[in-house]
């Protein structure tokens, strides 16, 4: 037992000594300081978290609940994770000891003609219950680093994961504004295809009566089939961003047509949007955690190739009762045992092992690149999605103003036209510019919202 004894007290006093370099989260500070974000239409207040309930629109509310439990991508990552958690946990009973619990029955006869000696040509029974444990001390932090590798693993996924949802959430809102950007469309084209109709019918109406040429009647009727001839496309488009929202939300195409078939009035939110301070970004923005996660990785990958450099120090061991007879089995003299340490050591894998801590080295390095990347292509998309909405909201004021403007010159035109006052190739040019800043218009609006969907998927929030 005195062996045993050792062994315990040699695995306390090593069991700390994990070879190789430490993990420690990468200081972006000084990157963070040259950065200089858009500012107008942004406020340094804390991010939200359930961004989209700002839009006040319960439709999208429901759409992006439906779609974070029954997205497809999503439940498949979920199922990624279990799997890397389990590895996790199976990576953490490596610090147990190995055993076996074996039990036999033999009978046996050895040839009399080929050994002579007393018993030979006997029938021999044999009995036996065995327990051998093994255990790896894991002087050096094999196992520990093993351990390291698989949690930084699973804390990957697990971000990956919520990067996904960030994804999927942004994605159902974009295409669920884009829905109602396509109904705007329809609806702006319809009134003025009314409008265009009620010109058409002044203009045959003054043909008929000799007081101007087919030509007004004519190019009338070409401004009305145009508007008309857009109507089918939108529907098109509408079918399109429906098939994309059911998908979205773990549907067969057409399961979302009744729930979307009325348009919403949620417009942008206009306030500035809270975008935080860029070190609560980093902390925050799952792209980021994952790639650093993954260079948390790589490094204990190093440890782990260092730790392997060294002796493997394994308790092993074994305990049974073995006799001839069943009934023998639990006498003093059918107890057999063993017990002691057993040291493997190769001397020739320190020549493969450099090279492997080399290979691991230029994985790490890979990793860090990774990781800065993972924050400049955050920044980047920050930045743009910041100037996109702050152009569209300064394009806002001026495309109202335009709107009025070409709605009331499409109003005095008509009535100019009315009373003669006018060419009727001058009301058409007026109905079609003010269709042209209807449009521009609606779309402003959902410009501005894209916008702000994406400077809230760029901030990791949700």
């Amino acid at each position: 037992m005195n062996h045993l004894k050792v062994a315990s007290l040699s695995m306390l006093l090593t069991a700390c000594i994990t070879p190789g370099p430490e993990h420690t989260p990468p200081d972006m500070a000084a990157l963070l300081d040259q950065v200089e974000l858009v500012q107008p239409f942004a406020s340094q207040d804390e991010v939200l978290s359930a961004w989209w309930t700002e839009y006040g629109d319960e439709g999208l509310n429901a759409l992006i609940a439906a779609a974070l439990e029954q997205n497809r991508d999503l439940i498949s990552a979920a199922a990624n994770l279990r799997s890397a958690r389990a590895n996790l946990q199976l990576a953490e009973l490596s610090r147990l000891p190995n055993d076996q619990l074996s039990t036999s029955a033999t009978l046996s006869r050895q040839s009399a003609a080929g050994a002579p000696f007393p018993g030979a040509g006997e029938d021999i029974e044999s009995y036996s219950v065995g327990y051998a444990p093994s255990w790896d001390l894991d002087l050096f932090g094999a196992i520990s680093r093993e351990i390291e590798i698989a949690d930084a693993s699973l804390s990957a996924q697990t971000e990956r994961l919520r990067s996904l949802q960030l994804i999927i959430v942004a994605d159902v809102a974009t295409n669920y504004f884009a829905l109602q950007s396509l109904y705007k469309e329809r609806e702006i084209a319809s009134q003025n295809l009314d409008l265009q109709n009620e010109s058409l019918r002044i203009a045959q109406a003054r043909f008929d009566n000799g007081r101007v040429s087919e030509a007004d009647v004519l190019n009338a009727r070409a401004q009305r089939d145009a508007t008309a001839s857009t109507l089918p496309l939108l529907e098109t488009q509408i079918a399109q961003t429906t098939a994309r929202l059911d998908v979205l939300t773990g549907r067969a195409p057409g399961g979302l047509k009744e729930q979307l078939a009325n348009p919403s009035e949620a417009t942008f939110i206009d306030t500035p949007l809270p975008i935080g301070s860029l070190e609560a970004l980093v902390r925050r923005q799952p792209s980021i955690r994952a790639s650093e996660r993954d260079l948390a990785a790589s490094v204990s990958e190093i440890g782990l190739n260092v730790s392997n450099l060294f002796p493997r120090l394994t308790l092993i061991g074994s305990i049974g009762l073995s006799a001839q007879d069943v009934s023998d089995l639990s006498g003093d003299d059918a107890l057999e045992f063993s017990v002691g340490p057993s040291l493997t050591w190769s001397p020739l894998n320190l020549v493969r092992g450099r090279q492997r801590i080399a290979a691991a080295e230029a994985r790490a390095d890979a990793a860090f690149a990774g990781y800065e990347q993972s924050v400049l292509l955050a920044l980047e998309d920050l930045q743009s999605a910041l100037a996109l909405q702050a152009g569209a909201r300064q394009r806002r004021a001026p495309l109202v103003s335009s709107a009025q403007a070409s709605a009331e010159a499409a109003r005095i035109a008509r009535a100019q036209y009315e009373f003669g006052a006018i060419a009727f190739i001058s009301v058409l040019d007026a109905e079609a510019r003010l269709l042209e800043r209807e449009l521009e218009l609606a779309r402003n609006e959902y410009d501005i919202i894209n916008a702000q969907i994406a400077v809230f998927r760029a901030l990791g929030a949700g």
